[in-house]
């Protein structure tokens, strides 16, 4: 009995030596629970949101897998792990999925560190990084499957714990630190957003502004150009007004003056800054056909003049020539009278014959002196 009980007591020993080991290791296990908040895409994040415990190890890095079971799909298993790079460099990094290596993946993360990286996930895998996606340690595990397994590693993993929590603060220090960063950022692009915003409602205030003075410019342009064409319109008006006085005779200028001044004051004040130019050309225009005007009654009184004097002038010739024809006409007379004897031819002696030749030699000479100062004349 006494060499059974010394069998038993040596049989219990180890067994009492092994009770202490595994429940330092599984105080060490418990401490290495992994918390996961976060996650911009509400999908993945229902579905990795929790706390992990350790599970198992893989590729000289620890397994960890979700506590709590998914709200849709209380079956599918979340499990944080690391691959290494057996099948390439993109693949090589700690990955959240249902199963170690797996097809179907939710994030990654690149980092090759022992334990999983506080941060710098991407999700999905592919896609930029979330910085509200946390891995943060602290809490005790739930014992669950495979838990027995991972107990003869968990020693080996306490340093590496005390590291992640350590690099898990740093990483909360630089996320408050990028927090405040990006809090700056966008108060800046707030700020630089309000400065363009205001830059913009200041350009187009400017253009507006521009615009409008480039409109009153054009229109003040247009109602020039409109306000000169009118001038020169009325102008070439009082010009064709003026024209009407080119025929004017003294029989009709005084009406006809009325009528073209009357024409013309409607006009000249048309004329805008030209009209004073205008006026004065229409006034010196009326005076010199006034005094063409005068010169012409002048010109018909000398002509009456010259015409009287001429009248007379022929009257007298007239008178003149009257008084020589009839003196011709009466020494023709005479002439006739005195050579009608001789024209009778009745025999006449030769004493009444001379008389007769005589008398008429004598009234001839008369006769043809009167002629030739008639045809003289």
């Amino acid at each position: 009995q006494q060499q059974q009980q010394q069998q038993q007591q040596q049989q219990q020993q180890p067994q009492q030596q092994q009770q202490p080991q595994q429940q330092q290791q599984q105080q060490a296990a418990g401490g290495a629970a992994i918390s996961v908040t976060g996650c911009a895409d509400a999908t993945v994040g229902n579905i990795v949101r929790g706390t992990f415990s350790l599970f198992g190890d893989n590729h000289g890095r620890p397994v960890y897998k979700k506590n709590e079971p998914v709200a849709n799909n209380p079956t599918l298993d979340v499990l944080i792990y690391f691959w290494d790079e057996r099948d390439g460099a993109s693949f090589c990094g700690w990955w959240f999925g249902p199963k170690v290596g797996g097809d179907q993946v939710w994030a990654y993360n690149s980092e090759r560190a022992m334990a999983p990286p506080p941060g710098g996930w991407r999700v999905p895998y592919d896609g930029a990084v979330d910085p509200s996606f946390v891995l943060a340690t602290g809490g005790q595990q739930q014992p669950g499957y495979g838990q027995q397994q991972a107990y003869g590693q968990q020693q080996g993993y306490g340093q590496q714990q005390t590291q992640q929590q350590q690099q898990m603060q740093q990483y909360q220090q630089q996320q408050q630190m990028q927090q405040e960063q990006m809090r700056q950022q966008q108060l800046q692009q707030e700020q630089m957003r309000q400065q363009q915003m205001q830059q913009e409602q200041m350009r187009q205030q400017q253009m507006q502004q521009q615009k409008q003075r480039e409109e009153e410019m054009a229109r003040q342009r247009q109602q020039q150009e409109e306000q000169r064409r009118m001038e020169q319109q009325a102008v070439m008006n009082c010009k064709q007004i003026m024209q009407k006085l080119g025929p004017a005779t003294p029989e009709n200028f005084d009406n006809l003056k009325m009528e073209v001044e009357k024409l013309f004051m409607q006009e000249v004040p048309k004329c805008g800054s030209q009209a004073e130019i205008v006026k004065a050309e229409g006034m010196q225009m009326i005076e010199a056909t006034r005094m063409r005007m005068e010169q012409i009654k002048q010109h018909r009184a000398e002509e009456e003049r010259l015409n009287n004097e001429r009248a007379e002038a022929a009257k007298q010739v007239l008178a003149e020539l009257a008084g020589l024809v009839e003196k011709a006409e009466t020494d023709t007379a005479r002439l006739k009278e005195a050579a009608a004897p001789v024209m009778e031819a009745k025999i006449m002696g030769e004493d009444e014959a001379k008389a007769a030749g005589k008398a008429v030699n004598d009234v001839a000479g008369d006769a043809k002196a009167s002629c030739k100062v008639c045809a003289d004349f």
